[in-house]
């Protein structure tokens, strides 16, 4: 199997983000105009072609789609619920992966999801293909919400939530 590198943002798609960014910015959630009214936006206005732009100005606008695009996928997360989302969709995306993986080459997996502090919103959770629970339970002798719960109780001890990370006592550990 070839696996392809991730192309950089294409022209019309920095074009969209910042007619996005321009025209929905403020506005509160459930009155921002759709995708396709913005693309339309975007093929009309003639200070957004590409003609009309100079290279400054492309460069500008791509800088801009890859620093959002950055933070979206590394980012810290305003709150609980906004991490909790982002767990949830990333597990599903996850759960997609291994289950197309089986459908491909008949491969098992499992895997455990567990927050790394006292207070997420995220509950521990585990996913498991086929019949690999009869491994867990017959083989080893251990029940998945058993492992979840003790996973989820080590991570919380750890002391590496984004928070404690993130601090200049945890950094000088790490250096020193």
């Amino acid at each position: 199997m070839h696996y392809k590198k991730s192309r950089g943002p294409q022209l019309f798609n920095t074009l969209v983000h910042a007619k996005n960014q321009e025209v929905n910015g403020d506005r509160p959630v459930g009155s921002k105009l759709k995708i396709q009214e913005i693309r339309q936006m975007v093929t009309r206005d003639p200070a957004m072609q590409k003609e009309n732009l100079t290279e400054g100005e492309i460069k500008e606008y791509i800088a801009q789609l890859q620093e959002h695009r950055t933070l979206k996928t590394g980012g810290l997360h305003s709150n609980n619920i906004a991490a909790a989302r982002d767990v949830n969709a990333t597990t599903d995306r996850i759960r997609r992966e291994l289950d197309g993986l089986r459908e491909r080459c008949g491969t098992y997996a499992t895997f455990f999801i567990a927050g790394g502090h006292v207070n997420d919103q995220t509950p521990a959770t585990w996913y498991v293909m086929d019949d690999a629970t009869d491994f867990w339970e017959d083989v080893l002798d251990l029940m998945l919400n058993d492992i979840a719960h003790k996973f989820e109780q080590w991570a919380c001890s750890q002391g590496k939530n984004i928070i404690e990370h993130d601090s200049l006592k945890n950094m000088q550990k790490q250096v020193g």
